[in-house]
């Protein structure tokens, strides 16, 4: 449990470091909806942490609806809906999560957005396409912000996801091999 409250500090740092605050002179009203927002994070990102994805989606739903051009909000609803098993859900947050952070020159939500795209594509059969263009736009912002996310990294995703492909085509082979011999045996 301690854990617990120390990530939930954490979280509430974070979350206010990376938020933007108002100005001195903003309304009260534009200062309660920014509190309001990075709270909802806190108390979602305490959800997802134990495994309450549910409570977590909802929550940041809700943070989400209340600052809805804030990257970071976007990014932990494109977490919390992978791991529920929503990946179209989850490629739709991450996606918005970069191109939110691009606009806003926030690298950090930009290379967390841009990750989970490829995180989540990589894992999907059916897109190897999509997946090794996402992987080429992560080494394209690894090169140009290495203090982000390490080129290495970037790397070794796009390694990993050769891999997959290679072992793909042999599995696609072996079935087909499989299948021949089975429909030549039925004949026999």
């Amino acid at each position: 449990m301690r854990w617990l409250a120390l990530l939930s500090m954490l979280v509430g740092s974070l979350a206010s470091a990376q938020e933007p605050t108002p100005a001195n002179g903003a309304p009260a009203t534009e200062r309660r909806t920014a509190t309001e927002y990075v709270r909802k994070l806190q108390t979602a990102l305490t959800a997802l942490a134990t495994g309450d994805t549910a409570q977590a989606t909802g929550t940041l739903r809700e943070a989400i609806a209340t600052a809805p051009d804030q990257a970071a909000g976007h990014c932990h609803l494109g977490s919390a809906l992978r791991r529920s098993g929503d990946t179209a859900g989850a490629l739709e947050s991450f996606r918005t999560c970069a191109r939110l952070a691009r606009q806003h020159a926030d690298a950090l939500n930009e290379g967390r957005g841009l990750l989970g795209v490829a995180q989540v594509l990589v894992l999907d059969t059916a897109q190897r396409d999509a997946a090794r263009e996402a992987v080429s736009a992560l080494l394209r912002f690894a090169e140009t912000h290495p203090s982000v996310y390490p080129l290495e990294l970037a790397q070794r995703l796009q390694q990993a996801l050769d891999s997959i492909i290679e072992l793909d085509a042999v599995s696609a082979e072996v079935r087909q091999r499989r299948e021949e011999r089975a429909a030549q045996q039925a004949r026999e």
